[in-house]
């Protein structure tokens, strides 16, 4: 059962699992939701640094710049991007 609703959010928020890439820095049209799955880094954004690490949820507003830095081998993280272009 827990399976399943996982998937419906999954999809209905347009997860993805992704390795970081040191110094990348991005900007997204639509809000989006950060959850460490594995390793730790520091997340670098306008409100300024983290350290990041398993469970860790972060929260990026739609037009900010973000990046992660310091990333130890293995560190990945579920983003889920949701709401409009423009954000909230």
């Amino acid at each position: 059962m827990l399976d399943h609703l996982v998937g419906l959010l999954l999809r209905a928020l347009n997860a993805q699992v992704t390795g970081a890439k040191p110094l990348q820095v991005q900007a997204h049209k639509q809000d989006e939701v950060y959850i460490v799955a594995s390793g730790s880094a520091v997340f670098v954004s306008e409100r300024g640094n983290r350290p990041v690490a398993l469970g860790d949820a972060i929260i990026v507003a739609a037009g900010e710049q973000d990046k992660f830095i310091d990333i130890a081998k293995g560190f990945s993280t579920w983003v889920f991007f949701y709401d409009p272009d423009g954000g909230e």
